[in-house]
């Protein structure tokens, strides 16, 4: 044991590099990017660059600014490796909300990377399937064949709180890669361990952490902006991690994910093995307002029966909470419609005859009472299948994309899948979605073609 850690301190610390950076400024950040890329000698030069940022909940405004990685952040670190030589930066990204195409159009990135790098749409590309040896829970993953093509891979995370996995940082960054059947499975108490498994598909040649604005609170989707004022970077993923827990007053090995990671090597998590450029900066940590995925007695009028043994904070009740979290802040617990949910095993409390037009039943733990409401499948169920239905029984929001972004984002997709089609290729988004985002896309369709239906009525 001692000499276990005799060898550990006299391994050289892996340098993480803290920069101040209070506002989104595309020339300041791009300055930072040089800097911090010259600083850990990171060489770009002639090589193809691909940049991960985070797009869970597309769209612009200031509200977003904890959520999704900020554009202003991509072009300054765009234009900075691009600066250092990068023959080809290429910005990567899926949607949790349609195709890919609308993340790009509603985040409006395109016009700060226009001239210094290309979008790539994930859900048009090629896959193919990735073994991992050894794997913890999953051995296979079928991901973008250009994500393990570019010469260097870049995760660009927003560094926030997550109901699923405490934090969401570059580790969690990477299940953008995945499509939604990908995603699902082993989205439930063994998601942190399919963390570890999909971190060693590729890990990150280098992360760029968007901090300047950091999420607290109920993330990923409704994560409050946090102002930390500084960008985090490294060339070890695991360690820029580690500093990034400690700034939102998280101990690292407190999150499942990076404490497996760090006892299986792939990096340190412990500050003491980690240098840092500006320890000074360290004193902007704060302890974050951490996600609550709780839903039982969330709020009076959402009725609750859930397993006395097995309910997945991963799975199930997380996703439900994420997608009642905006109903309960907008509205408060006291206002939103009435409701019943159902979910894990064993359900012990007897369940009364209930609505079923107001009872949701989820997941295969929950099968047994699929008469009593609508039932959703799955371990875990589909985001979109259950989201659609709590729409229905809480009401419309308004959506964070408005109608052009739907339709010239569902355009551009069309004019390609008609590409594949002809050439009788397919694709991952065509053999698990054959349905489900067109619908999504109608859904909000017909809702702002009421919407304005009605101002015109007014205005009459």
């Amino acid at each position: 044991m001692n000499e276990r850690r005799d060898a550990e301190n006299a391994a050289p610390r892996e340098k993480v590099f803290l920069y101040e950076q209070e506002e989104y400024d595309v020339a300041a950040i791009r300055e930072k990017v040089v800097r911090m890329a010259t600083d850990a000698g990171l060489d770009v030069a002639g090589r193809t660059v691909l940049l991960k940022p985070s797009f869970v909940y597309p769209g612009r405004g200031d509200h977003l600014r904890g959520i999704t990685t900020q554009v202003e952040f991509i072009g300054g670190a765009a234009r900075g490796l691009k600066d250092l030589g990068a023959a080809k930066v290429m910005v990567a990204e899926n949607s949790v909300v349609g195709v890919a195409r609308v993340a790009f159009n509603a985040t409006g990135v395109k016009s700060f990377i226009e001239g210094c790098a290309v979008p790539v749409y994930l859900d048009e590309q090629k896959y193919v399937k990735h073994r991992v040896e050894n794997a913890l829970v999953q051995g296979t993953f079928i991901v973008p064949k250009i994500w393990l093509a570019a010469d260097v891979f870049i995760s660009l995370p927003k560094i926030k709180t997550n109901l699923f996995t405490d934090v969401s940082l570059s580790v969690k960054n990477s299940m953008g890669f995945l499509g939604q059947l990908q995603k699902a499975e082993c989205h439930d108490w063994r998601l942190h361990r399919k963390l570890v498994d999909l971190f060693r598909v590729r890990p990150p040649d280098f992360v760029m952490a968007d901090s300047i604005y950091a999420g607290q609170g109920q993330g990923p989707m409704c994560a409050e902006p946090f102002p930390l004022g500084v960008m985090i970077g490294g060339k070890n993923a695991l360690a820029v991690d580690s500093v990034s827990c400690h700034m939102m007053g998280y101990d690292p090995s407190e999150v499942e994910h990076i404490r497996l990671l760090g006892e299986a090597g792939m990096g340190p998590i412990d500050l003491n093995r980690i240098e840092i450029n500006d320890s000074e900066l360290l004193k902007r940590a704060r302890r974050f307002e951490r996600p609550d995925w709780r839903i039982k007695d969330v709020s009076p009028r959402i009725h609750v029966y859930q397993g006395a043994e097995f309910y997945c904070p991963g799975g199930c009740a997380g996703l439900v909470r994420g997608i009642l979290d905006p109903w309960l802040i907008h509205y408060g617990p006291e206002n939103v419609q009435e409701m019943n949910i159902i979910l894990g095993k064993p359900i012990v409390e007897m369940v009364p005859r209930l609505d079923p037009k107001r009872t949701l039943v989820l997941g295969d733990c929950a099968a047994p009472y699929r008469d009593k409401g609508m039932f959703i499948p799955g371990c875990p169920p589909l985001p979109i299948n259950s989201g659609l239905n709590i729409v229905r029984m809480q009401g419309f929001l308004d959506p964070p994309l408005n109608f052009l972004v739907l339709a010239r984002s569902y355009m551009g997709f069309t004019r390609w899948a008609a590409r594949e089609l002809v050439a009788e290729r397919k694709s991952p988004f065509r053999e698990e979605n054959p349905i489900m985002f067109p619908y999504l896309a109608l859904t909000y369709m017909k809702y702002y073609t009421f919407k304005f239906l009605k101002l015109f009525a007014f205005w009459k």
